[in-house]
């Protein structure tokens, strides 16, 4: 039986900044970049970059695996990007040694 838990849950819907900013309290890298590249696979996820300070630019990347005809309009304006049927990884490795 469970009767509490010792650390606040992060879940679906409340994983944003604002919840891991105790965690990473020490990492002033993270605290200091204004760029974030967001990746989720459910719309809730676009939030998680909320309560990042000094946040200028996001790119968000969007896997879209389930019911995609149904959902692919709402991925594309949600997301800047859309990464269909548990597509490859490419895109994403592709941007990252771009930035190196």
């Amino acid at each position: 039986v469970m009767n509490g838990m010792r650390n606040q849950l992060i879940h679906c819907a409340n994983k944003n900044y604002s919840m891991i900013q105790e965690k990473i309290a020490a990492d002033h890298i993270v605290h200091s970049r204004p760029n974030v590249i967001l990746m989720g696979d459910n719309v809730g996820d676009i939030t998680m970059a909320k309560g990042k300070p000094g946040l200028k630019h996001m790119l968000s990347i969007g896997f879209l695996n389930f019911k995609v005809e149904e959902r692919t309009e709402v991925y594309k304006n949600l997301f800047d990007v859309v990464i269909l049927n548990d597509g490859p990884f490419d895109f994403v490795t592709e941007l990252i040694e771009l930035l190196k």
